[in-house]
């Protein structure tokens, strides 16, 4: 009998070690959704996908820390790769009751990139997202060629490796 339970805590160590490792999910493709931004406006991934090369979300809550640590690392990467078809969108996972607080945050930290609003958890569900921070991004041809999940420092380098080697020169 302890040698089933240290064998099934040893399952379960390595699951949660393979969870925060990044998850390359080549040839994925990205389901297409419509959220709402800061203020009201429709964002369908498949129209901003004509627009641009390579788009990032970024699935986030406002009392995660570690969330809010990664995205202000991306304040300046739509500013560095812009100009080669690069977008961000920060997708907000607060519910309703919680988006009064959420709107005020975000608002106040000026950030450069988009914030959409994803209160019922819909789209979050659809990208079988199971801890925030996970950050995916999705090609022209909503194929998703990389997701990683949760932050720790270090990962920006790594992150913007997969951004420049998805982008046209």
């Amino acid at each position: 009998m302890k040698q089933i339970k240290v064998v099934l805590l040893a399952a379960v160590m390595f699951l949660a070690l393979a969870a925060l490792h990044p998850i390359i999910a080549a040839d994925a493709s990205a389901p297409n959704f419509t959220l709402k931004d800061m203020d009201g406006n429709k964002v369908k991934l498949s129209k901003v996908l004509e627009d641009h090369e390579l788009v990032m979300i970024d699935f986030w809550f406002l009392g995660c820390k570690p969330c809010v640590e990664y995205m202000e690392y991306f304040d300046g990467l739509e500013e560095k790769f812009g100009e080669r078809g690069f977008k961000i969108f920060a997708i907000n996972t607060d519910s309703s009751q919680k988006a009064g607080k959420a709107k005020p945050f975000i608002r106040g930290r000026k950030w450069a990139f988009t914030v959409l609003l994803d209160p019922t958890g819909e789209v979050r569900k659809r990208y079988q997202v199971k801890a925030e921070p996970t950050t995916f991004l999705i090609n022209k041809d909503r194929k998703i060629v990389y997701r990683h999940q949760g932050y720790k420092k270090g990962v920006e380098k790594e992150v913007e490796k997969a951004i420049d080697e998805n982008l046209p020169e």
